[in-house]
């Protein structure tokens, strides 16, 4: 019974924290959302802080983890360096909903750096191992690889959290794979390793 008690608290807090913000929501405001009491609240997670905490660190396990991020970027034989980025960076995305992805937002632009720390935790991972990929595979240089994975990233990453206002849900693949065609082609024009 207090696990489906404890679900339901996060659910609904998840996505008042994430509208919201952690100040913008108050405990009164929490309960009401996730139809508990304010005392369940209190007696579940002990504080406003603790829970913010919690729905943080169930956005974070449910997103796709660095390693099946690596798995997803391995070549197939006879497949293209493109093909298999596009296809990593497509299960990366769809591993995250809008809301987890405001909540995320709203702890990476938090005052804690504990939150902050733990919102970019994986993404910061998977940041690095596009990159390496793509230094490696295209002979660009670090600071080169670096820069353009976090683009890619964080440009789909603030996509998935205005996605609602722009398109319809059924365009949204088509959306993202036109961004990461597009920064595919964007690559091709960065000069390589040793080039002027």
């Amino acid at each position: 019974m207090a696990s489906k008690i404890v679900s339901k608290i996060l659910e609904g807090a998840t996505e008042l924290f994430a509208r919201q913000g952690y100040y913008g929501a108050s405990t009164r405001e929490l309960a009401q959302k996730s139809d508990v009491s304010e005392v369940s609240i209190y007696r579940l997670f002990l504080s406003k802080e603790k829970l913010f905490y919690e729905c943080l660190m169930t956005v974070v396990e449910q997103s796709l983890e660095p390693a099946q991020f690596q798995a997803a970027m391995e070549q197939e034989p006879g497949e293209q360096f493109g093909e298999a980025i596009a296809r990593a960076v497509r299960r990366w995305y769809f591993s995250i909903s809008a809301t987890s992805s405001r909540l995320l937002m709203q702890a990476a632009l938090s005052d804690n750096k504990e939150w902050a720390a733990i919102a970019y935790s994986r993404a910061s991972k998977i940041i690095a191992m596009l990159a390496k990929t793509t230094e490696r595979e295209l002979n660009l240089s670090k600071s080169k690889a670096t820069v353009a994975a976090r683009t890619l990233i964080l440009a789909l990453f603030q996509f998935k959290i205005a996605r609602p206002l722009l398109t319809a849900t059924e365009k949204e693949r088509d959306a993202v794979d036109n961004i990461i065609q597009q920064w595919l082609e964007g690559l091709s024009h960065l000069p390589q390793t040793g080039q002027s």
